[in-house]
């Protein structure tokens, strides 16, 4: 088999285990958590998580084939962090738009009645504007955080996963 296919195949299995736990997390704070220290401690959860299967594919890349180098395991985890961004950012755009399709509506209209005597009727338009827009907006965001994030942590984690062999002449060598 192919070296690109097998990073590939990690990468994007693993991308799609984290979409999941992304979306699980997410769905089960939004609708079954009322508690804000709750909800806090679920994203803490969720985040250590995401690093804790991250490193674990990283692991078993590494455990399975014998040549590969820190480069690999960092391209396994860009792949990984692109593919899960999509998955995520795809769902959150789903569910604002057919799911739960009243959702910005409502956070919005809760905004201005909070913010409605700081701004003026201008600001307010514009805010009653850019709704319409809103899904779209978030779902680029989540995309470009989330592959940025894991992008960073497959970075910080690739330069550990394999272990440098202090006595190899070159430095991929395990």
């Amino acid at each position: 088999m192919d070296e690109r296919r097998i990073i590939l195949n990690y990468g994007l299995v693993t991308g799609l285990v984290l979409g999941a736990l992304c979306i699980a997390f997410s769905a089960l704070t939004q609708y079954c958590v009322k508690s804000t220290w709750l909800a806090a401690l679920l994203w803490f959860v969720k985040f250590a998580a995401c690093i804790w299967v991250m490193r674990e594919m990283m692991i078993l890349l590494d455990r399975d084939y014998d040549e590969v180098s820190s480069s690999d395991t960092f391209r396994a985890g860009a792949v990984a962090a692109v593919s899960s961004a999509v998955i995520y950012a795809g769902f959150t755009l789903a569910e604002m738009l057919f799911i739960s399709p009243d959702m910005i509506s409502d956070a919005v209209d809760t905004i201005l009645e909070q913010y409605r005597s700081m701004l003026d009727s201008n600001a307010a338009d514009r805010l009653e504007g850019l709704t319409p827009r809103l899904p779209v907006i978030i779902f680029w965001l989540n995309l470009v955080y989330c592959s940025l994030y894991g992008i960073l942590l497959s970075t910080i984690l690739s330069r550990m996963i394999p272990s440098p062999n202090p006595f190899s002449d070159t430095k991929e060598e395990k």
